[in-house]
């Protein structure tokens, strides 16, 4: 049984491409100092995630995953490490349902609810 608290709720978020790389209009400070040209360019290579489709017209990244990333990064690991890093990160997202999932039991004001 899963107990989601806010400090583990972090790694279960969804980035949009505007939280990783900013937006300076609306005031948003990016994860990464980069363009949105780069960092699309670095999908298509490899270098970052590919992103998670949520709706017909809405993607969004795994904040973990950049977190990762970003992570990998500041280590100054190789681009080579790099991709190696996002090949296992995709990877993951692909188990099974069933090896995943388990009973959700969020705390609601000290009550227990499972879905």
């Amino acid at each position: 049984m899963r107990t989601y608290t806010t400090s583990n709720l972090s790694s279960i978020a969804f980035l949009r491409l505007r939280d990783i790389i900013g937006d300076p209009k609306r005031g948003i400070l990016g994860k990464l100092p980069i363009s949105r040209t780069s960092f699309l360019d670095g999908v298509k290579s490899g270098k970052f995630p590919k992103p998670v489709k949520l709706s017909q017209r809405t993607v969004a990244w795994p904040s973990r995953e950049i977190d990762l990333i970003n992570a990998a990064l500041i280590a100054c690991k190789s681009d080579k490490e790099i991709k190696k890093l996002v090949a296992e990160l995709e990877a993951a997202r692909t188990e099974s349902v069933e090896q995943r999932a388990a009973p959700i039991t969020i705390g609601l004001g000290g009550e227990a609810v499972k879905r």
